[in-house]
């Protein structure tokens, strides 16, 4: 299996580890098309850009690529409750807190990459499938590695 399929697999790992009562989304491009099992308290990572970040040596080139984190908690309360609501959101807050932390403390994929960092993250945000309201939230990190040439 080649360094970036590594990569992928342990950051799956790790969120899942830290978020143990979550289950792993079947599409992490299109949260809104998951079904309501999986969205109740859902994870997904997308996989986004990669750039040439132009360091090399002879036989290495270093890339950097990001990838999107994305949290989905299911809104099990009417839009007038407010502190459920508030409820809600702060759950789905801690839980990020949760994933930067284990990203933070990480030393599962110090053999696959140079860094892993936190780059930003879109805040909360509201998803209507029509059959069901969620809140999402997405964390972009980024990592570092080398391939061979």
């Amino acid at each position: 299996m080649s360094k970036i399929s590594n990569i992928h697999d342990k950051l799956h790992t790790l969120v899942g580890n830290a978020l143990s009562d979550y289950k792993e989304l079947p599409d992490p491009y299109e949260l809104d098309s998951n079904p309501d099992l999986y969205m109740k308290h859902g994870f997904g990572i997308s996989v986004n850009g990669g750039d040439n970040d132009e360091r090399s040596t002879t036989c290495h080139r270093y890339i950097r690529r990001s990838f999107i984190i994305k949290l989905v908690r299911k809104i099990t309360t009417t839009k007038l409750n407010k502190t459920s609501l508030k409820s809600l959101q702060k759950e789905l807050l801690e839980d990020q807190e949760l994933v930067n932390a284990a990203i933070r403390d990480d030393i599962t994929l110090t053999g696959e990459v140079m860094e892993l960092d936190y780059v930003s993250d879109g805040g909360i945000n509201y998803i209507d499938t029509g059959r069901n309201k969620y809140f999402a939230f997405e964390t972009t990190v980024e990592v570092l590695y080398s391939i061979q040439d």
